[in-house]
Parts: structure tokens; sequence; C-alpha cells
């Protein structure tokens, strides 16, 4: 693969799902897993995801911090999803609810440890294809209205 070709593709694709400052690391967990090293792009793509679906809120003007003890927190990956709930399909939402937080709860399971590397290989390759479908899709799932949405 041609240094920066990724890179090049996510530009021309200009998606909302992708803040300007993580773009690098999107193309390198993506480049990950055209190399067929999914552990490596999940473990880069992983954090990537949350932070876009924040992104996304912020673009929506969704609050997802809250003050505690005068301390400003984030919301956590389902709190997030949740917020967002109204504002994106809801098959995406399942998707992603089930997949990364509620059910299989691969986000936990790999941030923390919990989950053999065997195990990440094999099913991170799913998420790398579920962040492909989500950049190439986000004004679908995202910014169309939605027969789900509460507007």
């Amino acid at each position: 693969m041609i240094p920066g070709t990724i890179g090049c593709i996510l530009e021309k694709i200009n998606s909302k799902f992708i803040p300007q400052d993580r773009t690098y690391l999107f193309e390198k967990g993506i480049l990950y897993g055209i190399e067929n090293d999914f552990n490596a792009a999940a473990h880069i793509l992983l954090p990537q995801i949350e932070n876009s679906l924040r992104y996304i809120a912020h673009q929506k003007e969704i609050i997802t911090t809250q003050l505690s003890q005068n301390l400003q927190q984030e919301n956590t990956l389902g709190g997030t999803l949740e917020k967002l709930k109204g504002e994106m399909s809801n098959d995406l939402w399942s998707e992603l609810d089930h997949f990364l937080a509620s059910g299989c709860n691969f986000r936990n399971n790999v941030m923390h440890g919990l989950i053999s590397p065997l195990v990440i290989e094999q099913v991170g390759i799913y998420l790398w294809w579920l962040c492909l479908k989500i950049i190439y899709n986000t004004d679908e799932f995202f910014f169309t209205p939605h027969s789900n949405s509460e507007r």
C-alpha cells in the first residue's frame, strides 16, 4: 500500500465521523486491517470510534459531559450511545450498543484486557468493517432524519 493512500481516501470521503485531528489514527487503524492485523486495528480504532460518537453528539449539540464534584467527566460509551439513540439509524444504534457496550461489550473487554488476543483478532475484523461502514455512510446514519427520532 502506498503511504498516505488511506489518508487521501479519507480526505475525499470527508466523513463527519472523523475529527480532523484523528484522521491519522483512523488511517493507521484502517491500514492495519488491510494488512490483516485486526488486533492492532481494534486497539487503535476502538477509542477513535468512541471519540467520534462524542464528536457526532457535539455536532448535534448533545452534551456528553457530566459535572460531578466540580469535575467535568465524559459519559461512558453506553451513555453516549443512549444520548444518540434518537439521532441515528435504529439499526446502527442497536448494532453499536450490542457489539460495543451492552451485549458483547467488545470495547470494555479489549480496553481492560479481559479478552485474549486471539479473540480480538477474530472479532476485530468486524470492528474494522463496522468502522469503514460508518465512515462511508456517516450522513445516512447520523444526519438523515430517522423514523425513530423524537423531533
